[in-house]
């Protein structure tokens, strides 16, 4: 989903309407994690992260995930090879 994404940009001036919004995306993804509590890892990672020290998108990807990692600030491309290694 970019969506998350382009409302930040556009809306950083409005912090509560952001979390309106992210509150949303928490509803859908509870129920979407519910729907698959069979699987053995449930990750959801996003395509870059944020740097406030340059004020524009860094190489670091967010994750949340159903079981520790362990990863620290990992860059997008640290997923793959966890992905393979635990499907």
């Amino acid at each position: 989903m970019s969506y998350p994404d382009d409302l930040q940009h556009y809306l950083f001036t409005r912090p509560s309407e952001i979390k309106k919004h992210y509150l949303d995306l928490d509803y859908y993804v509870s129920i979407l994690k519910s729907a698959v509590k069979n699987l053995r890892l449930f990750m959801i990672v996003s395509d870059h992260g944020f740097s406030f020290k340059t004020d524009s998108h860094s190489k670091h990807g967010f994750y949340s995930s159903s079981i520790h990692l362990g990863l620290g600030n990992p860059k997008i491309t640290d997923f793959f090879n966890l992905i393979v290694r635990t499907t």
